[in-house]
């Protein structure tokens, strides 16, 4: 928890068990990408600084070993979207040593929609970078996205999504059902739209290739 500085990450916001949820829900209806996974979870807030995320996936790193850490996902997005040539490299150092550890990072691209970049880490060399496709049919409507479709159709690329000609992969991002906060003991799902939904669904991948063959 590096809000408040103690051993205690649950969640108080909510984008942190929808995204969870997409990786590794066991219900029986709304089922995630790997629902054998183990979840190791690092709160970094409502906000999170760039700081915040150098300091959690450090962490990561440092419990590879003990707690078989094969994947970091990222769905959040520093700074405006950056071309390949312009990217920041803002995580650059901590991803790197992710990397080196067997570690995959993978990291949504944001939700500006624009054509020719991405947001960091997404742009990041050896990052895995995802944006959203549609997962429906109808009218979609995020105006805090620059995203109004009346045409959304599945795998046609969400107006809202970052990417370039480098993105690596895309994945359904709107709208998505998923965890929800709820009283504890009590599962309770919603629905929401962005690239943060769409990059837990290529963690989930990952994790079950890892699972098919740990090396």
């Amino acid at each position: 928890n590096l809000v408040e500085n103690n051993n205690d990450p649950m969640d108080t916001y909510g984008h942190g068990t929808q995204v969870t949820g997409i990786i590794s829900s066991n219900h029986n209806q709304y089922r995630g990408m790997a629902p054998d996974s183990h979840i190791l979870a690092v709160r970094m807030g409502n906000n999170p600084t760039v700081s915040d995320a150098a300091t959690g996936i450090e962490w990561c790193v440092q419990q590879a070993v003990q707690h078989n850490v094969k994947a970091i996902n990222l769905s959040l997005a520093f700074g405006y979207p950056f071309t390949d040539q312009l990217c920041a490299r803002y995580l650059y150092y901590p991803i790197q040593s992710a990397l080196a550890a067997g570690i995959s990072v993978i990291a949504a691209t944001g939700n500006m929609g624009v054509t020719w970049g991405m947001g960091d880490p997404a742009c990041e060399p050896g990052v895995i970078s995802v944006g959203a496709t549609f997962d429906y049919t109808g009218n979609f409507s995020l105006p805090t996205y620059a995203c109004i479709s009346q045409s959304a159709t599945p795998s046609t690329i969400a107006c809202f999504s970052n990417r370039n000609e480098s993105t690596d992969i895309f994945a359904p991002g709107a709208t998505i059902t998923t965890t929800i906060l709820s009283n504890p003991g009590t599962p309770a799902f919603g629905s929401s739209g962005g690239t943060s939904f769409a990059a837990p669904h290529i963690t989930g991948i990952v994790a079950l290739l890892y699972q098919l063959n740990n090396n």
